[in-house]
Parts: structure tokens; sequence; C-alpha cells
């Protein structure tokens, strides 16, 4: 049990604690239609992948200002509520082997998810992929009857 060592603060009006709510946080909602979840910030991708990467995203007829690239390393959020709170997508494309949440099942490869109305689809890693033309075959298949 706690110890009470001063009652004053018990009937105070001043708040001792705060509640943060969803729509309380600092980051605005930005909507965008596609989100890209590497396991690699993007200026470590080669230019091969990169340029594979905007290949894929305009093949899709996504604009640039529709798209966003994040990086899923140094303890940022990948859960799936969180981007549908921020981004909105209709697409999370992961690129690697990164779960979409803390209690998450890995996701098969290739396979794509439906979580609350937006679509999850998981591939290789852009490195991987460069080289993997069965696999990019695949995958262009999978974004074709997607979108």
């Amino acid at each position: 049990m706690i110890q009470l060592i001063e009652t004053r603060g018990l009937f105070s009006k001043d708040k001792v604690y705060r509640l943060t709510y969803a729509n309380d946080c600092s980051v605005s909602k930005t909507s965008k239609r596609l989100v890209l979840l590497c396991e690699s910030p993007e200026q470590d991708l080669t230019t091969t992948a990169k340029t594979m990467l905007d290949k894929l995203v305009r093949a899709c007829k996504f604009q640039e200002d529709e798209v966003v690239f994040l990086y899923s390393g140094n303890g940022q959020k990948n859960s799936s509520g969180e981007i549908q709170r921020v981004y909105s997508p209709e697409l999370i494309l992961i690129l690697g082997n990164i779960p979409i949440g803390r209690n998450a099942l890995p996701l098969d490869k290739h396979k794509v998810y439906d979580f609350f109305g937006m679509k999850v689809l998981v591939t290789s890693h852009p490195s991987k992929l460069e080289n993997n033309e069965a696999e990019k075959a695949v995958l262009w298949g999978l974004l074709k009857s997607t979108f």
C-alpha cells in the first residue's frame, strides 16, 4: 500500500497527471495513399533500389506527394494503428522483415492483408528485390491486382 505523506494534494484542483489522446498528439494527420515502410533509411538504399521503388510507385499511378517513406529503425513506431492514425493510407508496403505491431504475428510475404480498411503487403528489402526478377514480378502482379 502507498503511504500518503501529505493530504493537501488530495483536495487541490491542480492536475497531477495528463491524459494524452490520439487526436491530442503533436503529430498532425497527413493523408498519404501509400506508405513505404523499410528496414533501412532511404539514403542508405542504392540508386538502383531507389529507381526501382520510384518506378513501382509511378506504375501504380501514385503522385509523389501521395507517398511517404518511413524508416523502421531507431525505435520509431511501426504499428498499423499509428500509421493509420497519422497517414490514413490505402496501402502499406513493408519492405523487409518488419513487424507491423508489438503483438502482431509475422505476415507472409506477397499476400495482401486488410487491416481496418487499409491494405498491407509485405515484400523483401529493396536491395534483395533489385536482383530478383521473379520476386519483382510477383510484387508487380499483386500491386496491379490491388490498384
